[in-house]
């Protein structure tokens, strides 16, 4: 069975994609949320590939802290690409920072 991980994890990425597509344009930004679906393909495609490189590399004592690795980082390219999906579909156009920024301006009376 661990034959069939790549394979869905490729047609769930695929799947992404194209559900990310043909639906931006229901979103406030439809860019960004092409963007964030892209991002979200890429990430499920890395939860695989990256793992399957660790394991072909042969590190040694370094194989498992390797293994670990490439799961963070898949795993925050996915969570990248769903967070801007969602910031996307919510129109949120200032991110915290700029908000931040604002208040400061508007607080200290600033020009």
């Amino acid at each position: 069975m661990p034959y069939l991980i790549p394979a869905v994890l490729s047609a769930l990425a695929l799947a992404v994609a194209a559900i990310g597509f043909r639906s931006a344009h229901r979103f406030k930004r439809p860019a960004l949320f092409k963007t964030g679906a892209i991002v979200a393909a890429v990430g499920l495609m890395l939860l695989w590939l990256l793992p399957w490189w660790a394991i072909a590399r042969d590190a040694g004592a370094w194989a498992m802290p390797l293994m670990v690795a490439a799961l963070v980082v898949a795993v925050s390219v996915l969570g990248a690409g769903l967070s801007t999906m969602a910031r996307a579909a919510t129109g949120n156009q200032d991110s915290p920072a700029d908000r931040i920024v604002q208040d400061i301006i508007t607080l200290n009376d600033l020009p």
